[in-house]
C-alpha cells in the first residue's frame, strides 16, 4: 500500500495561510532596465514572448507547492499568456496566495485585482479536475507579466513527481526546489538535461537551476511529452522491494507468461484461451480440431 501522510487540522489551517515568502524572499522583484527595454530574443527569432523566470517549489512533507512566473510580452499575439489557469483536484487540493501584476515598459505597475474563477476541466462521480482562472490586467506589447501562487493539498501521498522543463516559450532561467519525504528511499530520472546538470541535494532539499531552455513547438499527433520535452522525474522507493534485482524479476515474470502463452499446447492448437478470453482461433473449425479439444 502506498504511504499516505495525514495532516492534522492545525497543519491544514496553517497551509491555508502559507506565507508568500515560501520562496525565501519577497514574491516579486523589480525588473532590470534590460528586461523593460527587451523587444525580442536573439536566440529565438520570431518568438512572441519569453519566460524570463520560472520557479517551482514543492514540499512533500507539508504537502504544498508554489510557482512563480515572469513573462515578457513582445507583441499583441502574446497577450493570450495573460489568461492564467491553475489546475487542482477538487476536495483534495486548493489554490492559495494568488498574487499577480503587469509591468509596463515604462516601469508602471498595474496590480491584479484578485478576482478569480473556478472552472471544471473534467469530472467523474468521485473526483473533479478544476482550474482557478484569472487574467492579468492591461497587457500590451513590452509588458512583463508576473504571478505567484501556492497549491496546498490534504496530503502529499507517496506519488512520483514529473516536472516538464521545456515549454512552448523559451525560458531564460528556471529553478526547481524540492523537499521530499525523509523516511523513504528515492531517486531521480531525467531526459534532455544539459550536460553536467542534475538535481543536487542542498541540506534537506534538492535544487536544479537551468538557463536558456529552448521552446518546444506543439504539433498535432506528436509523441508524448516524455519523449519530446526535457523533463525530470522523482520517485519514492516502496518498502520491501528489492530494487537491486527489480528489473530482473520483472523480466523473468514476463518471460514466464510469454513462454506459457506460446507453448505447444492443445489449447493453442485448438485456438482456446486458458483464461477463457475470446481470442482469434489459430486453426480451422474442422472435426479434427473439435475432437482435439473434446468438443465432439
Amino acid at each position: 500500500m502506498p504511504h499516505v501522510r495525514r495532516l492534522s487540522p492545525a497543519v491544514l489551517m496553517l497551509l491555508c495561510f502559507i506565507s508568500p515568502f515560501a520562496r525565501g524572499k519577497e514574491v516579486f522583484h523589480a525588473p532590470t532596465p534590460e528586461e523593460l527595454a527587451m523587444t525580442s530574443l536573439p536566440s529565438a527569432p520570431g518568438a512572441h514572448a519569453v519566460i524570463l523566470e520560472w520557479e517551482h517549489r514543492q514540499d512533500d512533507t507539508d504537502a504544498w507547492e508554489s510557482e512563480y512566473v515572469r513573462i515578457k510580452i513582445f507583441d499583441r499575439e502574446a497577450a493570450k499568456y495573460a489568461d492564467i489557469a491553475l489546475p487542482y483536484i477538487g476536495r483534495y487540493s486548493w489554490i492559495r496566495q494568488v498574487e499577480a501584476r503587469t509591468i509596463h515598459p515604462d516601469g508602471k505597475i498595474i496590480p491584479f485585482d484578485g478576482k478569480t474563477y473556478d472552472k471544471v476541466l473534467a469530472k467523474s462521480s468521485d473526483v473533479a479536475i478544476m482550474a482557478r482562472t484569472f487574467s492579468l490586467p492591461d497587457v500590451q506589447p513590452g509588458s512583463i507579466l508576473e504571478y505567484f501562487y501556492v497549491r496546498a493539498a490534504k496530503d502529499s501521498g507517496f506519488r512520483p513527481t514529473h516536472w516538464v522543463l521545456q515549454k512552448e516559450l523559451p525560458v531564460l532561467k528556471e529553478t526547481i526546489w524540492f523537499s521530499p519525504l525523509k523516511t523513504f528511499g528515492s531517486y531521480f530520472s531525467h531526459l534532455g538535461l544539459p550536460p553536467g546538470k542534475t538535481a543536487k541535494l542542498e541540506g534537506s532539499h534538492y535544487e536544479l537551476t537551468l538557463e536558456n531552455m529552448p521552446a518546444v513547438e506543439e504539433e498535432p499527433f506528436s509523441p508524448p511529452e516524455t519523449l519530446t520535452k526535457a523533463h525530470i522525474d522523482f520517485y519514492y522507493r516502496y518498502p520491501g522491494v528489492d530494487y537491486s534485482h527489480y528489473w530482473e524479476q520483472i523480466a523473468a515474470r514476463h518471460a514466464a507468461v510469454v513462454a506459457t502463452e506460446l507453448s505447444d499446447s492443445r489449447l493453442i492448437r485448438c485456438g482456446h484461451s486458458p483464461a477463457g478470453l475470446d481470442r482469434p482461433r489459430l486453426v480451422s473449425h474442422s472435426r479434427v480440431s473439435a475432437r482435439c479439444c473434446g468438443l465432439r
